[in-house]
């Protein structure tokens, strides 16, 4: 399994990288130089929508529904930055079906060649944290994983915090669509059935994406 990015579309710090899926060398070709195995390609767009879906809801606000079930006096809920580059990239792996031994493998690389470049210090916390990490890394693993499988191991609780995100982002998605001078020149009766339909769309997005079974359905 060779992963690597859609060089022509992005300027990226890991761009044309892949990882060997018999031995996790980082290639630049479909022949490992290490271990001389053709490998059957796989580019990651990293704009894909379930690239970045997978890393927002199924990373990142995972963590925050695991904290935010274990505060039970909060109702806050945190509009959270977008993945870098190299979390998408690996979000992508992930979901390409790569091992998470060979995963490991190739993170560890790549990290030696970001910090050979200096690039290391240009990271933001979380990247440094998942690149660096072992632990980390392998929790950014399994979430990737469990989301793509309907987001099993996760407690309803937990599953409702990261469901309610998804809807607001995409509600917030489909509002957009009309652009605010529009938007800001609908009748109240208008706006209630922009924002219904919105919501609407919403869910069915989510039913699609997700395919999450209930807790009470038999496996």
């Amino acid at each position: 399994m060779w992963v690597v990015f859609n060089q022509n579309r992005y300027n990226s710090m890991v761009m044309n990288i892949g990882i060997c899926n018999n031995c996790g060398t980082l290639i630049d070709n479909a022949t490992c130089p290490s271990c001389g195995v053709l490998n059957r390609r796989y580019v990651i767009d990293i704009n894909d929508d379930n690239v970045k879906w997978a890393v927002r809801y199924g990373y990142q606000y995972r963590k925050q529904s695991v904290l935010h079930a274990k505060d039970k006096g909060t109702s806050l809920h945190y509009c959270l930055h977008s993945a870098s580059e190299v979390l998408l990239w690996i979000g992508g792996a992930v979901l390409s079906g790569i091992t998470w031994d060979l995963l490991k493998l190739g993170v560890k690389k790549l990290l030696a060649v970001i910090k050979s470049e200096g690039r290391y210090e240009s990271l933001d916390k979380e990247t440094k944290e998942v690149i660096s990490d072992e632990d980390k890394l392998y929790e950014f693993y399994e979430y990737v994983e469990e989301y793509q499988q309907g987001f099993v191991n996760i407690s309803e609780e937990e599953y409702k915090y990261i469901e309610s995100e998804m809807r607001a982002d995409f509600e917030s998605e489909e509002i957009a669509k009309l652009g605010p001078e529009k938007y800001f020149r609908l009748s109240r009766k208008e706006m209630v059935e922009v924002h219904k339909m919105a919501y609407e769309k919403s869910e069915i997005k989510i039913k699609r994406i997700v395919k999450r079974k209930s807790m009470t359905e038999p496996k």
